[in-house]
């Protein structure tokens, strides 16, 4: 077990989570990273901390907008890097290879989630068809890493989490362009009917795979995965919950959404989901409503919130972890 996946146990046994499993930290500056392990107690910070390889000698002297000015930064150049490497129809596979990464995690020991250990699982069933994808985010990877500078690098999972997003983003605007039949630009459609979709950044990569055999295999059926998220991160797995607001996480409206979200051909497969399931009949009848819109609004928020929501399951949040000190500060955008 390497360095990093060592910290990583003890803090997922010391740390108390949310009922998410999402753990978020502020890392110790490197002055009181180096007392403490003399045996220097230099103030009280929440435990556990996670000793970033990226510390500075000295406290960051970073304001409020300063910070919002840098993650913005990474996260235009996120976008852009993305966007060029990746057409429409790769959102699917995208945003399958992030739930992939994600749905590893187990409410009850408290282990896998959104941590980026799926780069060392692509030779599992489940994962082989995106293979191509991931190697194609390796390039990304490389490219936002030599441009990130001091900022750097991007973590696994939070490379894979923005590529699900980013993708979808592009698909989205790509079907509103469509319907409006070249009458705007597609810049002109983001700009009046794109839903905002933000993007926190921050987690934190382990070293090591999750254990094998906890999300569905690739010829999981549709009721196979429905009962699969009605368990997912769920405190009490054999309430099933309802559309109208069951106990369950991600119930039938959820699954319908995410489901949505990785099929090849949305609307064959929601269709088909439609047939099957009386809540799900429910759900296609609400979103179908707004789809038929040029803002989809409801369906579009529903989603990214939703996507934001099961994207932090299990992830270590290290709100520093991109932030320099604002003379450090050279992206190359």
């Amino acid at each position: 077990m390497g360095a990093r996946a060592q910290v990583r146990s003890k803090t997922r046994a010391e740390a108390k989570k949310d009922g998410r499993g999402h753990v978020e930290i502020a890392v110790p500056r490197r002055r009181e990273t180096l007392l403490a392990g003399a045996g220097v107690l230099l103030g009280t910070y929440a435990k556990p901390t996670w000793a970033a390889s990226k510390l500075t000698s000295q406290p960051l002297s970073v304001g409020a907008s300063q910070k919002a000015a840098q993650i913005d930064a990474i996260n235009n150049l996120l976008s852009e890097c993305i966007t060029k490497s990746f057409e429409t129809t790769d959102a699917p596979y995208l945003v399958r290879l992030a739930l992939h990464d994600v749905l590893t995690y187990d409410r009850a020991t408290r282990t896998g989630g959104a941590n980026g250990s799926i780069r060392f699982e692509m030779d599992r069933p489940e994962n082989v068809k995106l293979k191509p994808y991931f190697d194609r985010l390796t390039k990304v990877k490389e490219e936002v890493d030599a441009r990130l500078g001091p900022s750097g690098p991007i973590s696994w999972a939070d490379l894979i989490y923005v590529a699900g997003k980013v993708a979808t983003r592009k698909k989205w605007l790509g079907e509103k362009v469509e319907k409006l039949q070249g009458k705007m630009s597609a810049e002109m459609v983001q700009q009046s009917y794109g839903t905002p979709w933000t993007a926190r950044i921050g987690r934190v990569d382990v070293d090591e795979a999750d254990p094998a055999g906890r999300i569905p295999g690739p010829d999981a059926t549709l009721e196979e995965l429905r009962d699969f998220y009605l368990k997912f991160d769920n405190p009490k797995p054999d309430d099933k919950g309802s559309f109208l607001g069951g106990k369950a996480p991600y119930n039938q409206r959820y699954s319908y959404l995410l489901i949505s979200l990785v099929a090849e051909d949305r609307e064959a497969v929601q269709q088909q989901m439609a047939s099957l399931d009386p809540e799900w009949a429910s759900a296609k009848e609400k979103y179908d409503i707004s789809l038929k819109t040029l803002t989809r609004t409801e369906y579009e928020i529903d989603t990214s919130r939703l996507y934001n929501k099961i994207m932090q399951v299990g992830s270590f949040l290290d709100v520093n972890r991109y932030l320099v000190d604002a003379a450090e500060v050279n992206l190359k955008l």
